[in-house]
């Protein structure tokens, strides 16, 4: 039971490639996948919390996982749906996390670890509701949410920037410590 949450991480990374392939199909099915993966999203953190199960593995795993599940739905979302919204959230989306997988990388030998922010969980938080309100769009064409649509995406995409100036922040005075 211990391994549990990793497991769910790992069922959500190797699963999230297959978004838009299923949602190219039918959409309701890409949506139930969708909401599969956002369970075990939301279960993966709960259970290590809970119960202690956290590891150094889940450590590195959740977050890698929830870059992949964000790329995919978002890739969804943007590419193969049909909803009429601005693909810009992917793009900066795919290029802080590309920027915070490298500088990650190459920080690590410094023992450099960025930890998560809540400007970032936000930023998580409301782009699989962006991701969740348009396949819902897609899907069954309701009325009232182009509003929430929207202002979650609004909320997204400066979460992604605030988060983005955090997580680079750190890096730095991490550096500036590191040669002082």
């Amino acid at each position: 039971m211990r391994h549990l949450p990793n497991l769910l991480s790992l069922i959500r990374l190797l699963t999230s490639p297959l978004l838009p392939i299923l949602t190219s199909e039918s959409p309701t099915a890409g949506f139930l996948l969708l909401l599969a993966l956002a369970l075990t999203d939301a279960l993966d953190g709960l259970l290590a919390r809970r119960f202690g199960w956290e590891s150094k593995a889940g450590k590195f795993l959740d977050p890698l996982a929830d870059k992949l599940f964000l790329f995919f739905g978002l890739l969804s979302v943007f590419f193969v749906l049909d909803v009429e919204i601005s693909p810009h959230l992917f793009y900066l989306l795919v290029v802080r996390d590309a920027s915070l997988i490298v500088g990650s990388y190459l920080l690590k030998a410094k023992g450099f670890v960025p930890e998560p922010t809540f400007t970032g969980k936000l930023a998580t938080f409301s782009t699989i509701m962006v991701v969740l309100l348009a396949y819902i769009r897609a899907a069954w064409n309701v009325e009232l949410l182009p509003v929430f649509l929207n202002a979650f995406y609004l909320l997204a995409v400066v979460s992604v920037i605030i988060s983005w100036i955090q997580y680079a922040t750190g890096a730095v005075r991490f550096l500036r410590r590191d040669e002082g």
